[in-house]
């Protein structure tokens, strides 16, 4: 018998805790953002920003930096968290609590492979029927923290 993971004696403990995800917004060299076609969950086939599930006891940057690498194939420096935010599915009930993470592509890299892409974050409509409602969410929000930068500018 194997001795049990101090992650699944916590999961046994509380196994209806939300899922846990970190959602990417990463800014292209000319104010294009990152974007993909989501594979799987209530979201699949939407368009999104690179999210993904925080594995237990992984620092929020580190998992930035995994997601956004395991979507696109790119290297990204995470800054800082944006902002945290809440997701219960009105179907499944599917409980998420989901940091939004600010993070900067590293220079000098290819384009983005499989099913990512960047987009003019000024063309966002563009998408808007086809965005994930977490996606919208977030850059609603996004858009917020953007303004208030530039007006300390």
């Amino acid at each position: 018998m194997s001795a049990k993971s101090r992650t699944d004696k916590l999961m046994e403990l509380a196994p209806d805790l939300p899922q846990t995800e970190v959602a990417v917004m990463v800014m292209g060299e000319e104010g294009d953002v990152l974007l993909g076609h989501v594979g799987e969950g209530f979201d699949k086939g939407r368009v999104s920003v690179p999210i993904g599930g925080l594995k237990p006891f992984e620092p929020v940057s580190d998992a930035a930096a995994r997601i956004v690498q395991e979507w696109s194939g790119l290297a990204v420096d995470p800054q800082h968290t944006i902002f945290v935010c809440e997701s219960i599915h009105p179907d499944s009930g599917e409980h998420r609590i989901i940091i939004f993470v600010f993070a900067k592509l590293l220079p000098g890299q290819a384009k983005p492979s499989g099913q990512s892409f960047f987009h003019d974050v000024r063309k966002l409509g563009d998408w808007q029927n086809e965005m994930s409602d977490t996606a919208l969410d977030g850059f609603q929000k996004f858009s917020i923290v953007l303004r208030r930068q530039a007006q300390k500018g």
